[in-house]
């Protein structure tokens, strides 16, 4: 087997080998460019809604957890590096960014567009995956002054965190997409 090529299964029923190399091949079509909207190998894994291109902690941060099987055909940490460079200042990672003019998005519920603290969580899967110690040391600064963040916006007096509730809008978006279809 080449080092290059997806992992292959061998399981007695080859409907679920099947299913299991077509969702590589669909991972294809949402390696989007932002700023051209065409897939592109050097794009961002992201799932286009109305046909606009926005990049989600959540979804960005779980992707994580499947590409790191795909024989580095897709970089597993690309989406995560791409809220590691937007890291404001103050130590704050916005939770969803519009990727054409990297902007983040907010709302009146979250004004402070805060998502799941799980960086962490990835990068240990990434670590655990890859043995990449230097990325670790890469990214720590970047997750301690997030975490401070975290600690100084929303953390109350008796040590618990206060956050506004999330709303999966853009899992309901395609939900209700794949259901009109």
């Amino acid at each position: 087997m080449n080092k290059r090529d997806f992992p292959k299964i061998h399981f007695y029923d080859q409907d679920f080998v099947d299913i299991y190399d077509k969702t590589w091949n669909w991972l294809a079509d949402y390696w989007i460019d932002p700023s051209t909207g065409e897939t592109s190998p050097d794009g961002y894994f992201i799932y286009p809604q109305h046909g606009e291109f926005v990049l989600d902690q959540f979804e960005s941060i779980f992707s994580s957890f499947f590409l790191v099987y795909s024989n580095r055909n897709y970089p597993a940490n690309k989406n995560i590096d791409y809220f590691y460079e937007r890291q404001e200042d103050n130590g704050a990672i916005r939770w969803r960014y519009e990727a054409k003019t990297n902007s983040p998005i907010s709302d009146r519920a979250n004004p402070e567009g805060v998502g799941l603290p799980l960086f962490a969580w990835a990068e240990f899967n990434l670590y655990h995956k890859s043995a990449n110690k230097r990325r670790i040391k890469e990214v720590m600064p970047v997750l301690q002054k997030y975490m401070d963040w975290i600690d100084r916006t929303f953390k109350q007096e008796n040590g618990l965190y206060a956050v506004p509730p999330q709303r999966q809008r853009c899992s309901t978006h395609r939900a209700k997409a794949l259901i009109t279809q």
